[in-house]
């Protein structure tokens, strides 16, 4: 009786030491899958160099793709290569967890799921700092987790409270809406709340992806000036802008642009600051508002519009019969061609730098007359000699006209439809005889 009491005595104390060396919510815990991993790699049943080989091609393949992290608009692309892993230490460490002692002999394998261990990558740190917009501390900390466990290579970043960073707007232009767009809303929902980091060179066309095609070349050639206008007042560097050739009915000449939907034509510029810049745009009363928020700017940017040179138009004057004789009617009112500079003043630049030299031509003057002689025009014309009269080369042989020897009466045909074949009147109002 005395033997049969020892046993028991020594199997309660036996269990009792059992728990307090290895606590039930520490020791054994279960997975979904029942199975070890490590790095999210299931390593159950393996030996220490089947697990490293494992593990390591699991490292090798998630290393081969760039790690993705955004936020506010702004994303940039970390080299997962940068990070080390220490494969070996991480095994040590799992062997020593799933080593089973003579005492835990009547209990299943532990299972465990480690992350892999890595060592602190400054230049990651330093690469998420650049977004002044992102909490470094705590997305550097989601991206070593998102390593550790061999996740997914998309994070999204944690993001400051705007309200308590020292930014200010450093750029504005209010514009009205232009009769003849259509799809402005879609493009203000993309660019509204975009960050451009620093050093980042932001493509318009490439921020717009596909919401570019629900918006018509109007409406894509009034948003790009309005950014382009942006651009130039925070000092940006233009990387790539092209004209409209032609004086829309906002901006000034020279501060207007143009791109197009294959990207053949984008409008591109670096943020030269140090910290990121935030785009804002909206529509209000009939207006686009068009913002630049950032640190108080302290370059006093000035842009100046010079109008080197003017053209003057030209008069065409085309025919018709359908207008009484002597009359005329206006068709288009002329205005004149010329070229511009456009001048950035800054700190940096307090001569002057030269953005870009634009030209846009001519409107030429369009008169309409009438094809119909008056009789003081005939009366007129019947007091010269023939040989006043035009002489015109119809038959494209170089020489004047004439019939049977007999030096004819030539005049200008009055309508088009009346020319010889294969004739036209050009934009200058001469007559081309093939």
């Amino acid at each position: 009786m005395k033997s049969s009491l020892k046993v028991c005595l020594f199997a309660i104390l036996l269990v009792v030491f059992v728990y307090i060396v290895y606590p039930t919510n520490l020791s054994y815990a279960n997975s979904e899958n029942g199975q070890s991993t490590i790095g999210g790699i299931v390593v159950d049943g393996l030996k220490s160099e089947g697990m490293k080989a494992k593990i390591q091609e699991a490292v090798n393949q998630w290393t081969s793709e760039p790690i993705t992290v955004s936020g506010a608009g702004a994303i940039i692309n970390l080299q997962a290569a940068a990070i080390q892993f220490d494969i070996d230490g991480t095994i040590a460490t799992y062997e020593q967890m799933t080593k089973r002692s003579w005492l835990t002999f009547w209990k299943s394998k532990r299972v465990v799921q480690l992350p892999l261990q890595i060592a602190d990558s400054e230049l990651l740190k330093v690469e998420i700092e650049k977004v002044k917009v992102w909490e470094t501390d705590s997305t550097y900390k989601k991206v070593l987790a998102q390593a550790a466990n061999l996740a997914s290579h998309e994070i999204e970043a944690d993001v400051k409270n705007m309200n308590v960073l020292d930014y200010e707007r450093i750029a504005l232009e209010i514009q009205p809406i232009p009769d003849n767009v259509a799809g402005l809303s879609n493009l203000v929902t993309v660019l509204n709340e975009q960050a451009v980091n620093p050093g980042q060179v932001f493509s318009l066309v490439e921020a717009l992806g596909t919401e570019i095609d629900r918006a018509n070349n109007e409406t894509l050639d009034f948003v790009a000036s309005m950014l382009y206008s942006i651009a130039l007042k925070t000092n940006s560097e233009i990387y790539e802008r092209a004209s409209q050739n032609s004086v829309p009915s906002y901006l000034e000449p020279g501060i207007e642009a143009t791109v197009t939907r294959n990207g053949s034509k984008d409008l591109k510029f670096l943020n030269m600051m140090d910290y990121a810049m935030q785009l804002k745009f909206t529509m209000e009363a009939g207006n686009l508002k068009a913002e630049a928020y950032g640190p108080a700017n302290k370059q006093n940017v000035g842009i100046q519009v010079t109008r080197d040179y003017e053209i003057s138009p030209r008069v065409i004057i085309r025919y018709s019969k359908d207008l009484p004789a002597g009359s005329e009617q206006l068709i288009e009112e002329g205005q004149a061609g010329f070229r511009v500079s456009v001048i950035r003043y800054s700190a940096e630049e307090p001569k002057g730098e030269l953005i870009s030299k634009d030209y846009y031509v001519p409107t030429h003057r369009v008169v309409l007359k009438s094809s119909k002689e008056s009789e003081a025009e005939v009366s007129e014309s019947l007091n010269y000699p023939l040989t006043n009269k035009p002489q015109l080369d119809l038959n494209g042989d170089g020489l004047a006209d004439y019939d049977n020897g007999e030096e004819q009466q030539l005049r200008f045909p009055q309508d088009e439809k009346d020319l010889p074949k294969g004739s036209y009147y050009d934009k200058g109002g001469n007559l081309v005889t093939p």
